[in-house]
């Protein structure tokens, strides 16, 4: 695994790295077959090429990692060994390379199509959005919201809040509770 761990987004780095290890645990009470992970710590190392070198230097056979398209974005694998890269970011261009590596991410607004299906699989066809102000916001819910109305749901409100103070006077206006 190859995370910021101490520096740039560590506090997204460590709890991928709690998920993985989370995932370890499991499998091992499952009795499945046990994997062993090198924790290597991306703030160690210039770029990931350097990474790179030293993950296959202790035998690694996949990386897993680093979470910034920056970091991957000017990464050239050695051809001897090369190791396959399972990114946990998406980049916008492929990396030139002979054994690109393999994308994996699930934005916000991924999981916001996720969570568009899902309510929807469960039988729901009524919604009401409740997000924040911003561009955050803006792009999150219209993401969910374009995900359930191609699912011909229903949205039946919208709320939109700037702090704490206004969550609840969005929420009254968008159930119409002054009304009822």
């Amino acid at each position: 695994l190859l995370l910021p761990l101490s520096s740039g987004p560590s506090d997204s780095g460590r709890a991928a790295l709690e998920g993985f290890l989370a995932a370890q645990y499991v499998a091992r009470r499952r009795g499945w077959p046990e994997q062993q992970l090198m924790i290597m710590d991306s703030g160690d190392f210039p770029d990931v090429g350097s990474a790179a070198n030293s993950a296959a230097r202790a035998g690694a056979e996949l990386i897993i990692g680093p979470l910034t398209p920056e970091a991957v974005q000017d990464w050239r694998p050695n051809p001897q060994p090369s190791i396959p890269m399972l990114t946990l970011t998406w980049l916008p261009s492929q990396p030139p390379s002979t054994t690109p590596p393999v994308q994996l991410a699930l934005t916000p607004e991924d999981e916001a199509r996720q969570l568009a299906r899902l309510a929807f699989d469960a039988g729901a066809r009524s919604a009401l959005v409740v997000r924040p102000e911003g561009d955050w916001g803006d792009r999150v819910s219209g993401a969910l919201v374009d995900a359930w109305q191609q699912l011909e749901g229903e949205l039946r409100a919208l709320a939109v809040y700037s702090g704490q103070a206004d969550y609840s006077s969005s929420l009254k206006a968008a159930l119409q509770l002054a009304e009822s």
